[in-house]
């Protein structure tokens, strides 16, 4: 403003307000702004809510005019077997049958190793190294 112009409220001129298809603006008075919905905008919220509304209640009615499927919920029961008072219910657990034998692979049993004599010119035999044995694992 110029300084020689006086400087009232009234005087001021309310803001345009452009509608170029917004759905909403600010409106300003004094200090404060408010949210102010455009007819176009109430329009459309207005739709956003109506229209699933509408389809739901739509799709609610003709559900309810088809008739529901006939579904037999009649629970029978089978007959039971007799059985006898002095049988025990629940049932011992069969024995464990016992462990099948490992056969062990036969390894010809070392010659006897001669013990040494007191007679020290008889020949003596000569030693024989023990054989690994297999093992059970193949390698």
């Amino acid at each position: 403003m110029r300084p020689h112009e006086p400087n009232n409220e009234s005087d001021r001129k309310p803001p345009i307000r452009r509608r170029n298809n917004s759905l909403f603006y600010f409106q300003q008075e004094g200090q404060r702004s408010y949210l102010r919905f455009t007819p176009l905008g109430v329009t459309v919220l207005v739709l956003i809510i109506v229209i699933p509304i509408l389809a739901l209640l739509i799709m609610f009615f003709i559900n309810s005019r088809t008739p529901e499927p006939r579904v037999n919920t009649n629970i029978t029961v089978p007959p039971t077997t007799p059985f006898s008072a002095n049988t025990p219910i629940i049932r011992q657990a069969p024995p464990p049958s016992p462990p099948k034998a490992i056969k062990q692979p036969s390894v010809p049993a070392p010659p006897a190793v001669a013990s040494p004599s007191n007679n020290l010119n008889a020949k003596s035999a000569p030693k024989r190294t023990p054989q690994p044995t297999p093992s059970e694992s193949p390698p």
